[in-house]
């Protein structure tokens, strides 16, 4: 019976150098691998206003209505109903303030990207197209946002109509 336990012990450190040769191999390669991503700083923050209501689905048509966003945001394992987003954090604690002053429960989420990793050749080729790509699609955003205010401060709907059809035309460029 002793001989039995020998051989399981014999074959089971056998297994087990094996695997953690193997581990580390796989590491070492993806590490080397590593070294050669570039990376791509993007440096952006985007602030949403969320509502902490667990209803979601009522709280999507609730935040809807009174004129917000009501689309879902998942984040932190956690189901949220986005009234909006803000470009700087100022903006996105005042209207915070001005919603939970109503009675609403909500909350400022702070999310970001700061740098954007190309692993591959044809990706680091690409890295200065990128970086172009998304500072253009930051001033869309910032341009979408600025038109949002001057209609709240009493811009006409037909001279918003003018500046959003040349932006639509310029996304519509930019896919290409």
């Amino acid at each position: 019976m002793s001989t039995v336990f020998l051989w399981k012990k014999k074959y089971g450190r056998l297994v087990i150098g094996g695997l953690s040769v193997f581990f580390t191999a796989v590491v070492l390669v993806y590490a080397y691998f590593l070294t050669g991503v570039q990376a791509v700083g993007v440096y952006k923050t985007f602030y949403f206003l969320v509502s902490t209501s667990t209803r979601i689905q009522a709280s999507t048509h609730h935040v809807s209505l009174g004129g917000g966003a009501g689309y879902t945001l998942s984040y932190a394992k956690r189901e949220y109903v986005v009234y909006n987003v803000y470009l700087n954090g100022s903006d996105g604690k005042k209207a915070c303030a001005a919603v939970t002053a109503q009675g609403e429960n909500t909350e400022l989420l702070s999310l970001g990207v700061e740098k954007l990793y190309l692993k591959t050749r044809a990706e680091k080729e690409q890295a200065q197209s990128v970086r172009n790509g998304m500072s253009l699609l930051y001033e869309y955003i910032t341009l979408l946002s600025r038109e949002i205010v001057r209609l709240d401060n009493g811009g006409t709907q037909e001279s918003c109509k003018r500046i959003l059809s040349e932006l639509f035309a310029q996304l519509s460029f930019s896919e290409r």
